[in-house]
């Protein structure tokens, strides 16, 4: 944050933390999104699940990577399907199925 007068950033005091979050939930709309949801879908948990550092595959992206680690232990994710009248619904629905909540720290819902 800058001020005006100096453009010089504002200053805090260390003793001020910032804030703190135990969970996160993000709510996804989808409407007729059965040909986006899967590769949407994979690129939020690359960035907000990565990999561990010592996994056999690196990170694509280390930038998301050092930035997911600033994100709450526990994150859900809640697709919110608005009568879609394509595959949607059955999409999210298998990924959910699919995935394993208890080794990562997102979970898919519908």
């Amino acid at each position: 944050m800058e001020t005006p007068a100096t453009s010089e950033p504002a200053q805090y005091p260390e003793s001020v933390p910032g804030p703190t979050f135990t969970s996160l939930t993000l709510v996804l709309p989808a409407f007729n999104e059965a040909e986006r949801i899967g590769p949407a879908l994979d690129e939020l948990f690359a960035y907000l699940d990565p990999p561990p550092a010592d996994a056999e595959e690196p990170s694509a992206d280390a930038a998301s990577a050092r930035a997911s680690s600033a994100l709450p232990a526990r994150i859900r994710v809640l697709v919110v399907d608005d009568g879609s009248t394509d595959r949607t619904a059955h999409l999210v629905l298998d990924r959910a199925e699919a995935s394993r909540p208890e080794a990562h720290r997102c979970r898919l819902e519908l």
